[in-house]
């Protein structure tokens, strides 16, 4: 693993009581960061992945929401002008909540429909702390970047 100079390092999200939603709030998106970047010959933008380790979630739990749409499904549907964003697809694939367990890490492609979910409940304390960051393969190693 390594981290690019000009990137930010993999960082927190953290929802104190007041920010924590109970209603779906979050955007419903891909991982595409990468698109924006330059990266040095040798790197696969095919090969990504975008991680969460949950350090503290709700008394009444947090996930994710995925559902089984991809980028690129997503680029198929909007040159057929089926929809016009990403969070049109949720129209057409069903919804999958994913709880989350503190210490638990997670990892996906970042191309897959995803929403960071919200909690069931929120009491006075609650806390949302999440390590986040999103990775790129170069050559022989991953690129670790938010």
């Amino acid at each position: 693993m390594r981290y690019p100079d000009h990137l930010a390092l993999p960082g927190f999200h953290i929802w104190l009581e007041a920010a924590i939603f109970t209603r779906p709030r979050a955007p419903v998106h891909f991982d595409i960061q990468h698109q924006a970047f330059d990266w040095p010959p040798g790197t696969d933008t095919d090969r990504l992945l975008s991680f969460a380790l949950p350090l503290r979630v709700p008394a009444a739990g947090g996930g994710l929401n995925l559902w089984e749409a991809t980028y690129q499904d997503f680029r198929r549907s909007l040159a057929r002008g089926w929809v016009v964003s990403a969070a049109d697809l949720q129209r057409f694939h069903a919804r999958r909540y994913v709880p989350c367990t503190p210490g638990r890490l997670y990892v996906h492609s970042g191309h897959v429909l995803h929403q960071v979910a919200p909690s069931a409940g929120v009491r006075a304390g609650d806390e949302r702390l999440t390590l986040q960051g999103h990775g790129v393969w170069c050559a022989d190693h991953w690129q670790l970047y938010w």
